[in-house]
Parts: structure tokens; C-alpha cells; sequence
């Protein structure tokens, strides 16, 4: 009996060193499950972690639609860039013209193309990616820091997390918007070096009201606005039919000009603040 006992607790003891013996090399000894017994799970740890590729060789510039979206093409294929994790003025909205511009600067010796994983191409066929210009200035980050562009269309507003959000946010947050200031005309003092008095602008004069109507004639009838396409009809955007976002769409993807606009325009088409829409388009 006592022998029977010793075996069994040697039996014991053995098994359990070599469960957990590991041999030179770091190879973890395997010991097998009786039958009808599952051996457990080993723990493994995963992380997933976003890469970009970049496009390889060089594209170029066919043209800048705005701030945010360009043109280009590379052997014989032409695309549209929106760059991702920005949003550039719209048409005559202030600094339109001032971030065309720069853009322009930016790519104007070559276009290097970096896309985002999982975020190539919105539904509209526009390729969504990084830019960088022929000296590897990210264009975004340049257009951020400058005050032409914001940092937006990332996680913050239901869009996906990019590669470079954090960085963005962060230039946006210490770069001050660009502003368009307004400065009157100088009052013209003509004459008063001389003593004489100086030359006043006289009032435009005034613009002649309609002519009262007619007795017996009926007033006009209002025309219906046009009817509204059937749709993803964002109801901003009242008399013509256009997509909620996303994705972010300028004046240039839309065939429609100066239509009614409503608060909160996701958009942006109403640069003047005056409820009409790509005015200047």
C-alpha cells in the first residue's frame, strides 16, 4: 500500500515538471490531454494596427478644384483626390481663394499619394487620401497650420479614425483661422493741401419704386418652386436635392447654383450667410 501510494505522488510531481519544464530555445513543453479531455486555449494577445501605403511614383497636377480636392493624373489615368481629415472655404466663402492658391504652390512639382487604410474611395469615386508635395510636406497639415483649412471629417464627427488625426487636431487647435477683414474707402480729402474744401461723395440717387399696379388687375400668383428628385434628400438644401453628409461635397460636385440654403448647412454652400447657395460658382 505504501508503495502504491509513493508511486502515485512521484507520478504526480513528474508530471508536473514537465508541464512546465521549457527547454533551451524557449519552446514550452506540450503535455497531452487524457482522452475526452480538451486541452485549454493558449492566451495569445493581438493588436491591430492601421498602415498606409503609398502610391508609388509620382502623379500630377491636372488642377485644384478648392482647399480640400484636386485633379490629377499619373499614366494616363485621371483622378479625384479629397483630402482626407480637412475641410477647405467653399466658393466664395473668405479664404477660398487664399487656400486654392496654396494648394496649387504645394503640388505644383509633383503629387505624392498616400492612402489610409480602409478609407481609399467615397461613394461619389473620389479617391480619399493624404497629399504631399515634391519636397514630402504633408499639403493637410500645411493648409492646417497655415489657418486656410480646419481639422474635420475624422472621428470626432462619426467618420473614421485616420493615421494622422491627432496630429491635425493638434495643429488646428494652435493655428488661428485665416480672416478676411473688410476696410472702408478712405474719404477723399482732395483739395485740402491747398486750403480748399475737401470734395464730398453726394448719395447715390434714389432707385424708382415699382409703379403701383392697375385697378381691376389681380395680383400675381406665386410660380411653385420645382419639385424636389426623390432621394437622400439632406432638408438644408430645400429646392434642389442634395446628400446628407458624409461625404463632404463642394460646389464643384453638384450640378445646382444658387438655391435656397438652410441652418445647419453640413455642406457649407452658403458662403455669404445670405441663404443661397454657390453663388459665385
Amino acid at each position: 500500500m505504501v508503495a502504491v501510494g509513493t508511486l502515485a505522488f512521484w507520478t504526480v510531481v513528474i508530471a508536473v515538471v514537465l508541464s512546465t519544464w521549457a527547454p533551451p530555445g524557449g519552446v514550452r513543453a506540450v503535455v497531452a490531454s487524457p482522452p475526452g479531455v480538451r486541452a485549454p486555449a493558449s492566451a495569445t494577445s493581438t493588436s491591430a494596427t492601421s498602415t498606409s501605403t503609398s502610391a508609388t511614383g509620382t502623379w500630377l497636377l491636372v488642377n485644384v478644384v478648392d482647399g480640400d480636392t484636386v485633379n490629377v493624373t499619373r499614366d494616363g489615368s485621371a483622378e479625384k483626390i479629397r483630402l482626407l481629415g480637412i475641410d477647405a472655404p467653399e466658393i466664395g466663402q473668405c479664404g477660398h481663394e487664399e487656400a486654392t492658391a496654396r494648394l496649387e504652390a504645394i503640388l505644383a512639382d509633383g503629387v505624392s499619394v498616400t492612402f489610409d487604410d480602409g478609407q481609399d474611395q467615397d461613394r461619389y469615386g473620389r479617391l480619399l487620401a493624404f497629399l504631399s508635395g515634391a519636397d514630402g510636406a504633408d499639403a493637410g497639415l500645411t493648409l492646417i497650420e497655415a489657418g486656410l483649412t480646419i481639422a474635420r471629417y475624422d472621428s470626432r464627427d462619426g467618420y473614421r479614425r485616420h493615421a494622422r488625426q491627432d496630429e491635425y487636431i493638434a495643429a488646428d487647435a494652435a493655428s488661428p483661422n485665416y480672416s478676411c477683414s473688410t476696410t472702408p474707402a478712405p474719404t477723399s480729402t482732395r483739395g485740402s493741401s491747398t486750403g480748399d474744401s475737401p470734395t464730398t461723395t453726394s448719395a447715390p440717387p434714389p432707385v424708382p419704386s415699382a409703379p403701383p399696379p392697375v385697378p381691376g388687375t389681380p395680383p400675381p400668383v406665386p410660380s411653385a418652386p420645382p419639385p424636389v428628385p426623390p432621394g437622400n434628400c439632406d432638408p438644408s438644401y430645400p429646392t434642389v436635392c442634395i446628400p446628407s453628409s458624409p461625404p463632404d461635397l463642394d460646389c464643384a460636385d453638384i450640378p445646382y447654383r444658387r438655391f435656397v440654403v438652410l441652418a445647419p448647412d453640413p455642406h457649407r454652400f452658403d458662403g455669404g450667410g445670405d441663404g443661397i447657395g454657390c453663388e459665385g460658382a
